[in-house]
Parts: C-alpha cells; structure tokens; sequence
C-alpha cells in the first residue's frame, strides 16, 4: 500500500513539473525572448538607416566638392569619368550599411 502511494504522489510530482516546464517556457521564455529580437531589430533598423544616410551624405558632399572644383554649382552635372567612380562609392558604402547592419 505504501508502495502505490508513493507511485501515485511521484506521478503527481512529475506531471506538475513538467506541466510547469511547459508554462514556463511557452509564457515566460518565448515571449520575452520574441521581445529581445523584436527590440534588437528596431536597433539594426535604425542603426542601418542611419549609416544609409551617412553614406548617401559622403556622397553628396564629393560630388558637390568636385562640382566647386569645376567652377559650377552644387549637384551639377559630371562628366561620367567622374560621377561613375562617385556613385560606385557611395553605392560600396550602402552595401557596407546592409553587411553591418542586416534586417532579419
């Protein structure tokens, strides 16, 4: 008789435990773990948007530099041997924002 009780309070236990196991996991980790990516790919988002703009300004300022250089105003026209190599750069330094800073 001893014996049955004891069998039937550890069945008891280990149901308890594992249905513990289970609200543990399902309402206390995932949820705080999908907030964290959540959060950490509003950070990436941001930190990519911001490396973007630096990029796109970098390039902004060279061409308007050279533009000056040749005695025109800023965000004229150049010739190709000149703007091709600009926007390759500018188009690098976006890439680099995309490798450094990737939306999952």
């Amino acid at each position: 008789m001893n014996l049955d009780k004891t069998l039937k309070l550890s069945i008891v236990a280990g149901a308890l435990l594992t249905g513990f196991s289970f609200f543990f996991y399902f309402v206390v980790f995932l949820p705080q773990k999908e907030r964290t990516r959540i959060r950490e790919n509003a950070e990436d988002s941001s930190k990519q948007a911001i490396c973007l703009q630096a990029a796109e300004k970098a390039g902004v300022v060279v061409w308007d530099e050279e533009c000056l250089k040749m005695e025109q105003g800023a965000g004229c026209n150049l010739p190709p041997g000149l703007a091709n190599p600009m926007s390759d750069d500018v188009k690098y330094l976006r890439e680099e924002c995309f490798r450094k800073y990737p939306q999952r």
